[in-house]
């Protein structure tokens, strides 16, 4: 489905849940409401477009266009701070992700009915048990992959990984979720 700007409307639902807050990012798109994502672990806060830094706003407007097209938000940790732009491009659900002012890589979520069959395979065969969650192409200037969000189980007792392969679904590493590799590949 493809969907223009004039039809649909971004809603950001904060939740407190386990005593962390969760973004719960919904798009309504006329009857059929499609939950987008649910940001986990991620503590992060809606921030204006004026809150930009010169070359956040530079390098989304030269190849993203205006600043009002995204939804903007910002989380630190103890020596980084990320900032993300969430957004619609050709009906595709995106997010740029910059960490100290410099763009780091943009992801598209993709259906997981379009999952490739190799990362399904390697999947369920190292990761009995789990479940694909989410699947995204990254672009980074160090090369396109595919993250694979894995878990098994449920609250205190839920493992989660983020599973890389390249854009031929070749296996690249697995990191602990929560924790952005330092580069893609």
């Amino acid at each position: 489905m493809k969907v223009r700007k004039t039809d649909y409307i971004y809603v950001n639902i904060n939740l407190k849940i386990n005593n962390s807050m969760k973004t719960l990012k919904i798009f309504y798109l006329g009857a059929f409401c499609a939950l987008s994502s649910l940001v986990f672990g991620q503590n992060t806060t809606p921030i204006k477009t004026t809150d930009l830094s010169n070359s956040i706003k530079y390098h989304y407007e030269n190849n993203h266009g205006a600043l009002s097209t995204a939804t903007w938000e910002k989380s630190e940790d103890s020596n980084q701070v990320f900032v993300y732009a969430s957004y619609i491009q050709d009906g595709d659900a995106k997010r740029i992700t910059y960490i100290n002012d410099a763009y780091f890589c943009i992801a598209t979520t993709v259906d997981l009915a379009y999952c490739p069959s190799a990362i399904k395979t390697y999947t369920d065969s190292l990761y009995p048990g789990f479940t694909i969650n989410k699947l995204s192409y990254v672009q980074s200037p160090t090369g396109d992959a595919y993250r694979v969000e894995i878990s098994k189980g449920k609250k205190k007792k839920m493992v989660s990984h983020d599973l890389y392969f390249t854009a031929k679904s070749i296996f690249i590493k697995s990191v602990d979720q929560h924790k952005l590799p330092k580069s893609i590949l």
